[in-house]
Order: C-alpha cells, then sequence, then structure tokens
C-alpha cells in the first residue's frame, strides 16, 4: 500500500514554519547588503570612470539588480529549506 501524503492548505507565505524574526533578519540583511553593493558599484563606476573607460550606466543598473536577485534567491532557498526539512 502506497502511502498518500495529502498536502496541507495554506495562506502563502505566513503558515510556513519559519520563524518570524529569521524572517525579518533575512529582509534587513538583503536590503542592507543590497545597499552596500550599490554604494560599492557606484565607487566601481567612478574609479573607471576616472580611468575614461567605457562603462555604461546600464551595466551599473544591472549589475545591482543581479545582487538583488542572488539575495532574494537566498531567501527563497532558506524559506524553501525550511519547508522541506519539515
Amino acid at each position: 500500500m502506497v502511502h498518500q501524503v495529502v498536502p496541507k492548505e495554506h495562506d502563502g507565505i505566513w503558515s510556513l514554519d519559519v520563524p518570524a524574526p529569521l524572517c525579518a533578519v533575512m529582509c534587513g540583511a538583503s536590503f542592507y547588503l543590497g545597499y552596500r553593493f550599490n554604494a560599492w558599484v557606484g565607487r566601481q563606476y567612478e574609479q573607471l570612470k576616472k580611468l575614461k573607460t567605457k562603462f555604461s550606466e546600464r551595466s551599473k543598473v544591472w549589475a545591482f539588480r543581479a545582487a538583488e536577485a542572488v539575495l532574494a534567491g537566498g531567501i527563497i532557498f532558506v524559506l524553501v529549506r525550511a519547508r522541506v526539512k519539515r
């Protein structure tokens, strides 16, 4: 006989059994690191500008978006991993 897993009904992310303080810390850390990374990209951009290299504003924006995507992916990974481990 095969045991069937019946999924629980839930109200989206709020019903996950991930502690709220952990979620708050992860979100706060992602925003903090995102702004720090943005500042770092800005400094690198200014240095490259001084060296008269061609580094467009668009690549600066895409670098910041990539960092945000990585941080958001990390948060989602932690949430999904916590959900799967139960």
